[in-house]
C-alpha cells in the first residue's frame, strides 16, 4: 500500500517472522544484503527457553555458560552461541556435534567441521534486548548493535575515539541537534573493526570513516582498506529505536554484495 504523501514511514520492525521449532522461537530471520544474512535474537524471549538453548552448546562453553558472573552474561553468551550453532549448522549441513567454534589468535571464533575450516565468515553483537547474527559465505563481516539512549560525555568519546577530521565534522552536527549520530557513527566503527579483525580499542582514530557516513549517507565503500587493500562497505541497519551497522569486505574490484533485499513480508527498498 502506498504511504500518503506526508507521512512518515513506520520503523523497521527488528522481527518478523518466527523460526518453526519446538517450544518459543527466541530468533528470528532479520535482513539479507547481497549474499549476506542477518539473523536478530529476542533475548528476552530466550530467557523462557533457557533450558533447550543451553542444550545446543559444546562441554566447553556450557562451562563458560556455567561460570559467568551474572544471569544476563548467561543468557547473552548461551543464546547468541546456540543461535550462532543453529543457523551455521542449517547452512553448512552438519549437526551442532560436528560443528567447533574455536578462538583465534585474536579470540574471534573460527568455525571448523570436523576439523576442517569452513570458508563462512560470520559476526555476533548485542544490546539487551536484542541480538544480531551476520553470516557471510566467502568475505569477512562485522555488525554492531546499540539500543538507542542519551550517552554521557559524548564530546569526550569523540575526541578519544574519533580522528580529528572526523571529530570536526562529528562535533558540528553535534551542535546542529542530531541525537542519533553519535551511536550511528558508533556501530559503524565498530562493525568496521569487527570485520577487519582489529577491534575498537585498537588505534580507533586511525580507523576512518567515510566521510559522506558521517554527513549522514545510508551506506558507503572505502577503497583499498586495511591489511588486505580491499574494498569495504559500511551500512546502516539501524532506526529511532537502535543504531546498528554492517560492514563487509566487497573485494578489490567489486561490489558484489551493495543489493539490499528484505524479505518477502515487506515490499520496503532502500
Amino acid at each position: 500500500m502506498a504511504r500518503k504523501p506526508g507521512t512518515k514511514a513506520a520503523p523497521e520492525p527488528l522481527f518478523r517472522r518466527p523460526v518453526k521449532s519446538g517450544g518459543k522461537a527466541w530468533w528470528r530471520f532479520f535482513r539479507r544484503i547481497g549474499r549476506i544474512e542477518i539473523e536478530c535474537i529476542d533475548l528476552k524471549e530466550a530467557r523462557s527457553e533457557l533450558h533447550r538453548i543451553a542444550a545446543l552448546l559444546d562441554p566447553n562453553e556450557l562451562t563458560r555458560f556455567r561460570n559467568a558472573l551474572t544471569e544476563t552474561a548467561r543468557v547473552e553468551f548461551a543464546t547468541c552461541r546456540a543461535t550462532l550453532r543453529a543457523v551455521l549448522c542449517r547452512r553448512l549441513g552438519c549437526s551442532s556435534e560436528q560443528l567447533s567454534l574455536d578462538p583465534d589468535a585474536s579470540g574471534k571464533p573460527q568455525g571448523t567441521v570436523l576439523g576442517r575450516a569452513v570458508d563462512c565468515h560470520f559476526n555476533v553483537s548485542h544490546s539487551r534486548p536484542h541480538a544480531l547474527i551476520a553470516r557471510s559465505p566467502r568475505r569477512p563481516v562485522g555488525v554492531d548493535i546499540e539500543i538507542r539512549r542519551r550517552v554521557g560525555r559524548s564530546e569526550a568519546i569523540v575526541d578519544r575515539m574519533f580522528s580529528a577530521s572526523e571529530a570536526r565534522s562529528i562535533q558540528r552536527r553535534l551542535l546542529e541537534g542530531d541525537p542519533n549520530l553519535f551511536l550511528d557513527l558508533w556501530t559503524a566503527k565498530e562493525a568496521l573493526a569487527k570485520a577487519l579483525g582489529t577491534g575498537i580499542l585498537r588505534n580507533p582514530q586511525k580507523l576512518r570513516l567515510p566521510k559522506s557516513l558521517i554527513n549522514g549517507a545510508h551506506s558507503a565503500t572505502i577503497q583499498n582498506y586495511g591489511d588486505s587493500g580491499g574494498h569495504w562497505t559500511i551500512q546502516r541497519l539501524g532506526n529511532s529505536d537502535y543504531a546498528a551497522a554492517l560492514a563487509y569486505e566487497t573485494g578489490p574490484a567489486r561490489n558484489e554484495f551493495a543489493r539490499m533485499e528484505y524479505n518477502s513480508l515487506t515490499n520496503e527498498r532502500h
